[in-house]
């Protein structure tokens, strides 16, 4: 991902230990050459997505460890620690990206930098939200733990982990807190991943289970399924993630139902995203990211979204680089104005 400055620094403390330091930064500005919504005027702005700087360190043996991430906005970190092999010990939080998330390439890593940076359309994920009323991708698949926490992982053997989170930091009553737990069992496998989550309900709306499977043993091919409920005769949630990547071409696609558990609580709606990409050379591809959603099928008025939002990247995926693209899109949902949506961004992302 990230190329990081490795660096060695001595602290102060009482004991003089040594720290062998990671530390990594991001800036990411965008412009949008034109804009325009509905019959709106024609307009033009820019922004600084991000400006962030974070690093990371442990101890010399191996047994304390901490995060920091520094960025306009605030601060985010955590502190480990591991007793034995097969225990660990996180306070705090990692900025929000998520402990243990289960989301494979239906998640963030679908358009990756550049939705960041504005220039690609990320309907139905939690970072850009949906077009489908309240569908998102992540119905489906467990985003991780992203608050405050105390963060507990077992590792009985080497392919087992069972996570615990306690949001103690909800300053709540102590069952409440308990009430809370995000509990999961990762299973990795030469194969694939096998998970299991349940989020509790006192840090979220509704208390969640996630089941999720990963296969990644066919060279160039990614699948993730997920199925999530919320319970309390909400719909059935079943998502789906294929990637396929060649030194040429690739494509990405994810796709969520929402599948109503009785006749007294609709709707049956549906998200699905395309992103075939070719690869011009080593430093620039040509993506084309396509979407649908529709909040409800009995009742298609005013129920769908869609967008249409092609573009480039020039230079690393992961590092510095220039991206540029088209963004036209409708979010005609109910209560909605069904306003045509354009875009015209262009973008510069260096990380370091």
């Amino acid at each position: 991902m990230k190329k990081l400055i490795a660096i060695s620094v001595v602290f102060a403390l009482v004991a003089g230990v040594a720290f062998a330091v990671d530390l990594g930064g991001t800036v990411i500005g965008h412009v949008n050459v034109i804009e325009k919504a509905g019959s709106g005027d024609v307009k033009g702005d820019a922004g600084l997505n991000r400006v962030r700087l974070e690093g990371g360190g442990e101890v010399a043996d191996g047994k304390f460890g901490g995060w920091i991430r520094a960025e306009a906005g605030g601060f985010a970190g955590y502190a480990w620690w591991k007793p034995i092999d097969q225990l660990k010990l996180l306070i705090g939080n990692n900025g929000g990206d998520g402990f243990w998330g289960k989301e494979g390439i239906t998640g963030w890593s679908f358009v990756g930098p550049v939705g960041d940076a504005d220039i690609a359309t990320n309907t139905g994920n939690i970072w850009g939200g949906g077009f489908a009323g309240d569908l998102k991708f992540r119905n489906a698949f467990f985003g991780g733990v992203g608050y405050n926490s105390l963060n507990i992982e077992i590792t009985p053997v080497e392919m087992v982990s069972i996570n615990i989170a306690l949001p103690f930091f909800t300053h709540g009553k102590i069952g409440d807190i308990f009430m809370g737990t995000v509990a999961q069992v990762d299973l990795n496998l030469s194969f694939g991943n096998f998970a299991f989550t349940y989020a509790g309900a006192s840090v979220i709306e509704n208390s969640e289970a996630f089941g999720y499977f990963s296969l990644t043993a066919i060279d160039g091919l990614e699948l993730d399924f997920g199925i999530g409920s919320a319970f309390k005769n909400t719909p059935l949630k079943f998502g789906l993630g294929v990637a396929y990547t060649s030194d040429s071409w690739g494509i990405k696609v994810r796709s969520l139902l929402a599948i109503p558990v009785n006749g007294d609580h609709p709707p049956f709606g549906m998200i699905f995203d395309a992103l075939p990409y070719f690869v011009i050379n080593e430093n620039f591809r040509a993506y084309v990211n396509v979407g649908i959603g529709i909040e409800d099928f009995s009742d298609l008025t005013g129920g769908a979204g869609w967008h249409l939002n092609p573009y480039i990247e020039v230079g690393e995926y992961w590092g510095a680089k220039f991206a540029a693209g088209f963004k036209v899109s409708s979010k005609d949902m109910k209560g909605g104005s069904g306003a045509i949506e354009i875009a015209l961004p262009i973008a510069l992302i260096v990380s370091f």
